[in-house]
């Protein structure tokens, strides 16, 4: 007999089979995933992607709505509002032709140097008190203390000097070969990342303008000089610390009278020593290429590369005017000649912050009067351009000197426009018509031409008489006499 489980049902529920009903599953759709193409990406990466691509790459002609965004107009007035995409033009300048001059220097090793030297000082006064017999006689009016101070103050500002903005960066003259590149953007760039970004003597500098070259040049020369004076200061040292033992040295002196463009031989033989290196006092680091010469299609064509060394007071000091100032323009520049009034006045700008002179003043002027021949001066804006006025330029910046070839060449100019009616060329900025502008540069070219010391016009001569031009003839005989037909 069993016993009944009292809430639990005796009687089981039947076992019924399921009927299968079809159910409408809930699939996902397949996600659709765009391509990624350069319309897609912000803005702020395509501007990245174009000043990575190197100037003068084609992004802006993929599509209209490129060309719209990456436009940029170089001629744009700086007066008359925004200048679009200015600061994208000037980050390209920055990533590509912004170039560090200092890449040699350690200047934290200079700094401990310099502290090395001072404290050295120090315990060289106290040497020097020890062994001085007379309590009158004072350390500051020995000559070898007065040198050593005068190198420590001479390092410690030419590498204050080599740190600030204007000087620590210079920009590769291979900017200019870019058509973004005119007057305003050169200033604009100076004004926005040299004059603003440190509040320092640099403030009205601008950077220097350099070949490839000249630019290993400069690298080479600054850790030359720190070098040189660092072991200069060696020997002042011992040449002091002899003097306190009563010892005689032979130390090298630089003449205020000697060469200052190249080594001279005091200063040669200042380079043969070496420094006194002790555990506190590091050595500078040497490159193998330090000796080797810089190859000539990297600079300007007939730079001269000289030491930017002066000697002030019988020492040397790291002449910064000289790395500056009066170099040549470069060879960029004279391709083409001056064809534009915004090439006009970018070179007028260049003259002016660097004092650039032409040295191949025959290239410079053939390439030029070819823009205004008869058949090319539909290239050019007449209007905006003066033959005169860029004759005065070209003459005031010149350095080398002019051969009979511009000349005839200038010649020949004047004698085909003499005929024509020049009123269909249009008259420049101060209403000169082509002809009379011509005149007023040849009357120039001329007066230079035969101020030099030695000219040869024997084959002017010989054109002017072909030519049969009689005016051409009178204004040749105001600077020289008609030589002897037999000799024609």
């Amino acid at each position: 007999m069993g016993f009944i489980n009292p809430g639990k049902p005796l009687k089981r529920a039947r076992y019924r089979a399921k009927q299968h009903k079809p159910k409408k599953l809930k699939i996902a759709p397949p996600r659709v995933i765009e391509p990624l193409t350069l319309s897609t990406l912000p803005v702020d990466i395509l501007y990245k992607i174009f000043v990575l691509s190197k100037p003068n790459n084609t992004l802006p002609l993929v599509n209209k709505e490129f060309y719209n965004l990456l436009k940029f107009d170089p001629q744009h007035e700086t007066n008359s509002g925004n200048w679009r995409n200015l600061s994208l033009v000037i980050e390209m300048i920055k990533t590509w032709y912004l170039v560090d001059l200092n890449t040699r220097i350690d200047f934290n090793l200079i700094h401990k140097k310099l502290e090395y030297y001072e404290s050295r000082l120090l315990q060289v006064i106290q040497e020097f008190a020890y062994h001085q017999h007379d309590p009158d006689q004072s350390i500051e009016v020995n000559g070898n203390y007065k040198m050593i101070k005068r190198n420590l103050d001479i390092i410690l500002h030419t590498v204050h000097k080599l740190q600030l903005n204007s000087t620590s960066k210079g920009i590769s003259d291979k900017v200019l070969a870019n058509k973004f590149v005119s007057k305003g953007l050169i200033e604009q760039f100076f004004k926005s990342y040299v004059f603003s970004l440190y509040n320092d003597e640099s403030a009205n500098e601008y950077m220097n303008l350099m070949s490839e070259g000249e630019i290993v040049y400069e690298r080479k020369t600054r850790l030359r000089f720190l070098r040189y004076k660092f072991k200069e200061l060696s020997l002042n040292f011992q040449n002091l610390i002899n003097q306190i033992h009563n010892e005689t040295t032979a130390l090298p002196t630089v003449n205020s009278n000697e060469d200052d463009q190249s080594s001279t031989p005091a200063m040669q033989e200042v380079e043969s020593t070496e420094e006194l290196i002790l555990d506190e006092n590091e050595k500078l680091p040497e490159y193998d290429d330090e000796k080797q010469q810089i190859e000539p299609w990297l600079l300007n064509s007939s730079t001269n590369l000289s030491l930017p060394f002066s000697i002030r007071e019988n020492t040397v000091i790291y002449d910064f005017e000289k790395v500056r100032y009066n170099r040549n323009f470069p060879t960029i520049i004279y391709r083409n000649g001056i064809n534009t009034n915004a090439k006009f006045q970018l070179l007028k700008l260049l003259q002016r912050i660097y004092l650039f002179r032409f040295e191949d003043m025959d290239e410079i002027l053939i390439s030029t009067l070819y823009n205004f021949k008869p058949e090319e001066i539909h290239n050019i804006k007449t209007s905006s351009l003066s033959l005169d006025q860029i004759m005065t330029f070209i003459l005031s910046a010149k350095h080398g000197s002019i051969t009979q070839i511009p000349v005839i060449n200038l010649l020949k100019l004047y004698h085909e426009y003499e005929p024509k009616d020049c009123s269909e060329f249009g008259i420049n900025y101060n209403g000169d018509l082509i002809s009379e502008d011509i005149s007023k540069a040849l009357i120039q070219l001329l007066t230079d031409f035969y101020n030099q010391n030695e000219h040869e016009d024997l084959e002017i001569w010989r054109f002017v008489l072909e030519s049969k031009n009689y005016n051409l003839a009178q204004l040749l005989m105001r600077f020289s006499e008609c030589p002897s037909f037999e000799l024609l």
